[in-house]
């Protein structure tokens, strides 16, 4: 249920959850499910409000490396998810295992502990089954791309799946507020943990409405943050009364070894099968939720090539150069450009990603791609509109045929971590007191040299299935892989797990070292990024951490 600010002012809860996005709402609703009483405070409301949202402002960032905190965070109910695409990949077995070629990645929990969380994750997520292998998932008779590409030791075809895009916000909003267990606090923003004297239990949270115009505090018996990897870093950095580098900063870790992912293009695949038959775009599957095909290398080829894990998929021509001559993609590229109409088609993020900002082109260019096939444009408008625009479940987007069978592809590669990458506080402070963020998230040889190396065993697994090949777009590789190289959205590594106090700042439950009834839920707690987005697994371990606190509370 709703409740005002005076009704938390004046109660005691069992369990308080700071941040009302996917991991928040999870978690609130997992402890429902357990019958635990909590306290969801989130520092939005229903609507978008660009007051509230930059109090996440960075005060440094690169803006050639790192997204703007306006892209990558939701001040709002239903926190990131209200601009997501709704791509839902689960971690791997290999990412909880320690790798002596990824140096620092130790997870305190492995593999076969969180999968079973899944199936609740893709749940709540709205993204259907948890069947993620062609074969299982799809009734296909093709488990590859294309014809004769079969299944091996170092390239594999897996699946990736879509939710509506599910807007946690709006697609729970009724069981939030009919919740005899979940109590929601809008408009408040916590902004300092405060501990015992002696360090090891949270007494009470300091907090403010949103607007400032009000300061107060909550108390809870146990506290989570869930409020994003980057915000709940500086809540716990800016925590400093009581431990003076920040709650869980005891061994130096808290704030560094941020990572998220290197992505781009750097080549183009070209098939030597019929074009018919390249299962380029998305596939529904039994539910009638949208999948689509990616390579990936299996782990006995990570371990043999020594490659980060990453995946890597058949995508359009960049939609901005006209020289792609194709009708579609001008006709997207004019869309998503144009003044106000840009703003109501995609959210500021995905719609930048795809313009690609920087590039200019004529309009000209563009507008003689439209009519050179107006017929078939106006056949696209009129699908791809409906099943955009005008249903529940929305297909996340388009991918062309393409009659050479020659498609570009887009890899999205785990990320080595790396105490030098930090996300760390400076003087400068936001509307409500706290400090601002300098954010420096850094891309290393390493993570260069693993994307050539990908590209390197897929172009031989091709070839040696004859099926195709893969044309390089770039003389200089590494300095292109450098230059496309940012993120932002996939916030990890600043909060890790850890076995031991000395390796990290959380533990295998998520709570932090050395104090007795505070955890971090989010994917800041990851020790290494894996190929995955990390949305789904991150609400496994929500769904986990409210089995955890059943037991604590009782």
């Amino acid at each position: 249920m709703i409740i005002s600010l005076e009704e938390a002012k004046n109660a005691i809860f069992p369990v308080a959850v700071i941040g009302a996005g996917p991991v928040g709402i999870s978690l609130a609703l997992a402890l429902e499910e357990q019958g635990i009483d909590c306290l969801l405070i989130e520092s939005g409301g229903d609507a978008y409000s660009e007051p509230v949202q930059a109090l996440s402002d960075a005060a440094k960032y690169d803006p050639d490396h790192h997204a703007p905190m306006a892209d990558a965070t939701r001040r709002q109910l239903g926190g990131a998810s209200v601009t997501w695409g709704g791509r839902c990949i689960p971690f791997d077995p290999i990412d909880f295992e320690s790798r002596d070629y990824v140096p620092d990645a130790h997870w305190p929990v492995g593999y076969d502990e969180i999968w079973p969380y899944h199936r609740k994750a893709c749940e709540y997520a709205l993204c259907g089954s948890d069947l993620f292998a062609v074969h299982d998932a799809l009734k296909s008779d093709q488990d590859g791309v294309v014809p004769g590409l079969v299944n091996d030791e170092d390239v594999c075809t897996r699946l990736e799946r879509w939710s509506l895009p599910t807007n946690f916000g709006k697609e729970h909003s009724q069981r939030l507020a009919n919740s005899k267990h979940i109590k929601l606090l809008k408009n408040t923003t916590v902004v300092g943990i405060r501990l015992s004297a002696d360090g090891t239990s949270v007494q009470r949270l300091d907090a403010k409405t949103s607007g400032g115009t009000e300061s107060f505090s909550l108390t809870a018996g146990h506290v989570a943050l869930a409020c994003g990897g980057l915000e709940s870093t500086r809540l716990l950095l800016a925590s400093n009364d009581v431990q003076p580098q920040g709650i869980g900063n005891h061994s130096g870790h808290l704030g560094r070894h941020y990572m998220g992912h290197i992505s781009g293009k750097i080549a183009r695949v070209k098939f030597n099968t019929e074009p018919g038959k390249t299962i380029y775009g998305f596939e529904a599957d039994a539910d009638k939720v949208y999948t689509r095909r990616r390579f990936t290398f299996p782990a006995q080829s990570q371990r043999k090539h020594q490659l980060f894990n990453t995946a890597i998929w058949l995508d359009n021509p960049p939609i901005y150069d006209p020289a792609h001559g194709n009708a579609i993609l001008s006709f997207a590229y004019i869309a998503l450009t144009f003044p106000i109409v840009c703003k109501l088609l995609a959210p500021d993020a995905i719609r930048k990603a795809a313009v690609g900002e920087g590039h200019k082109y004529s309009y000209l260019a563009h507008l003689k791609n439209l009519f050179a096939d107006l017929p078939g444009l106006i056949k696209f408008v009129f699908s791809f509109g409906i099943n955009r625009y005008l249903v529940r479940r929305k297909i996340p987007g388009f991918f062309l045929p393409n009659k050479s069978n020659v498609y570009e592809l887009h890899y999205h590669a785990e990320q080595c971590p790396n105490g030098d990458s930090t996300a760390l506080l400076t003087q400068n402070t936001d509307a409500l007191g706290m400090p601002r963020l300098d954010i420096n998230l850094q891309y290393t040889k390493p993570d260069v040299d693993s994307v050539l190396r990908c590209h390197t065993v897929l172009d031989e697994r091709l070839r040696a299935q004859g099926v195709g090949q893969l044309e390089y777009k770039y003389d200089d590789l590494p300095a292109a892989i450098l230059k496309q190289a940012t993120d932002g959205f996939h916030q990890m590594g600043t909060t890790r797990m850890s076995q031991k106090p000395e390796d990290g700042v959380v533990d295998a439950n998520l709570k932090v070292h050395g104090v007795d009834n505070l955890y971090v839920c989010a994917s800041s707690s990851f020790p290494s990024s894996g190929q995955a987005n990390p949305t789904l697994t991150t609400m496994a371990f929500a769904i986990r951490l409210a089995q955890h606190l059943k037991q604590t509370t009782t």
